[in-house]
């Protein structure tokens, strides 16, 4: 997924990959800034789940 979002002063080229393996890495680059990127495996989400515990 590839996506561009922009404010009055900065743009941000934003790509997301999500792998078959449950892997998934983010890389954000900006017009403004240092580019950043993560990576980290993909889990499901619970709506249930109570982070609070």
């Amino acid at each position: 997924m590839k996506f561009v979002a922009s404010d009055k002063t900065e743009s941000y080229n934003v790509i997301l990959n999500l792998f078959p393996n449950e892997t998934a890495s983010i890389a954000v680059n900006s017009s403004q800034r240092a580019a950043i990127r993560y990576q980290g495996n993909v889990l499901a989400f619970d709506p249930d789940a109570n982070e609070e515990e």
